[in-house]
């Protein structure tokens, strides 16, 4: 990813009311952060690029360091700077991993219009700069506040709300695009209601244009992509203990393959869907149990001039549907039962069983980031797309503990053990069965 400091017009505009803010000595907040996590794999050069190596495992350490300043130049308006600085070391050779990195950046930039009118019992607002850009669940837009880089957007962003009811529509330049490449553009509308029995209903429309040899696309391909992502999602109580959420979209558009000798044209047609249920039992350790299904498609061999892989925009890691080792919502159907319980009313922990399986056997796993998954020294670009592979890729168990230690401090743990199922045990894939541990400490303060 290169430097981020291109900024465009709007955020020079921002920070010069930010500076303008100070010289009238107008109140300015001011707060931050800093966080730390180490993070230990075993075997998993088995299927992450950026972890390749020698070793069979590994320790990376990641810090972040946010600092946010806020200041009203005027009724009305709003102004946000926040700068953040990460470093990520390890024990791995950086020259080949890509392991060692430090970057300082603008994360958030903007300037709120915040009394633009109140129509049909709705206020208006306008937010012009850099922003994150955060819908529903984060499934498949959303700021990636796991990663220490995070994830905003140059964007305009229009919202309205009203008593159960909330619109917001956008434009955005990804900051994500590579070298000369043109800036990825990616928009969006969204309409969320609220109705009296506390359940929430989304529909959502994005469209996104992504020329070639973008990250956010598959690393290292030479494809254009033009296509909107239409659905929408359910939420609420079913019963007195029982809660239930739905989602389901749909992918329309046109790629182009330019990285072959003949161009290759294909139409985009594909589909996604989430559904999980809660039982809430009100026990004094229990908090609730549940089961989540995750399905999202993948091409088939006789896809011929159609593409049917659900690509999820810009999701979150490690929520349910992108499990601690990254299993993406990209050609996979996950099955996941969970249950969260009390830690002696010191925080929260979760325990997660998962089984993964390839949609289509006639196209790639992809990882969280869209990366197709790999191993060895060489990354496999296809694979194993060749229809007769087995579906099944394994199980995971997964731990993890949140113990806030007041308003201003948290510390986090988490270990996962994924087993590998007959996909990779096959001899013509990874031909091991060799299992995979993942574990993280993570502490923040906060200010």
């Amino acid at each position: 990813m290169k430097t981020r400091w291109s900024l465009s017009l709007p955020l020079l505009a921002l920070l010069a009311a930010g500076a303008h803010a100070e010289e009238a000595h107008l109140p300015v907040d001011l707060s931050g952060g800093l966080r730390y996590r180490a993070t230990w794999f075993k075997n998993f050069g088995l299927y992450e690029k950026t972890r390749a190596g020698p070793d069979s495992s590994d320790l990376q350490h990641d810090l972040r360091a946010d600092l946010a300043i806020a200041a009203k130049p005027a009724p009305g308006t709003g102004v946000l700077l926040a700068p953040r600085a990460v470093h990520r070391f390890g024990d791995n050779d950086p020259t080949r991993s890509r392991r060692a990195k430090s970057e300082f950046f603008l994360h958030q930039a903007y300037l709120d219009l915040l009394e633009l009118g109140n129509y049909l019992g709705a206020s208006q607002s306008l937010r012009i700069g850099r922003q994150e850009i955060v819908h529903g669940r984060e499934l498949l837009v959303g700021r990636n506040d796991w990663s220490m880089e995070g994830r905003s957007f140059d964007a305009l962003r229009w919202a309205a709300e009203g008593p159960d009811w909330d619109v917001d529509a956008f434009h955005a330049v990804v900051l994500d695009s590579a070298g000369d490449q043109k800036d990825a553009r990616f928009s969006g509308l969204r309409a969320r209601h609220t109705s009296l029995q506390h359940t929430l209903g989304d529909v959502f429309l994005y469209h996104l244009e992504a020329p070639g040899g973008q990250p956010l696309t598959i690393a290292g391909q030479k494809v254009d992509q033009r296509y909107w992502t239409l659905g929408g999602s359910l939420e609420g109580k079913l019963a007195t203990r029982w809660t239930g959420f739905l989602m389901l979209a749909t992918q329309r558009g046109r790629r182009v393959d330019r990285g072959v000798a003949a161009p290759r044209k294909q139409d985009v047609e594909s589909y996604a869907g989430l559904a999980s249920l809660d039982y809430f039992a009100g026990r004094p350790w229990l908090r609730n149990v549940g089961f989540e299904i995750s399905l999202a498609t993948g091409d088939k061999l006789a896809s011929g001039d159609k593409f049917e892989t659900f690509q999820p925009l810009f999701p979150s890691d490690h929520t349910h549907a992108g499990m601690m080792d990254w299993w993406g919502l990209m050609n996979a159907d996950v099955y996941s039962a969970y249950l969260a319980f009390d830690l002696a009313g010191r925080g929260e922990g979760w325990f997660e069983l998962h089984r993964f399986q390839l949609h289509s056997n006639g196209s790639a796993w992809y990882l969280g980031n869209m990366e197709p998954a790999w191993w060895g020294a060489s990354p496999v670009a296809g694979w194993p797309s060749n229809g007769v592979s087995s579906e099944d890729g394994g199980h995971e168990i997964d731990l993890r503990a949140d113990l806030p230690a007041g308003k201003a401090r948290r510390f986090g743990a988490g270990y996962a053990l994924y087993l590998p199922g007959d996909l990779l045990q096959s001899a013509t894939l990874w031909g091991k069965d060799n299992a995979v541990h993942w574990a993280y400490v993570e502490t923040e303060v906060l200010f």
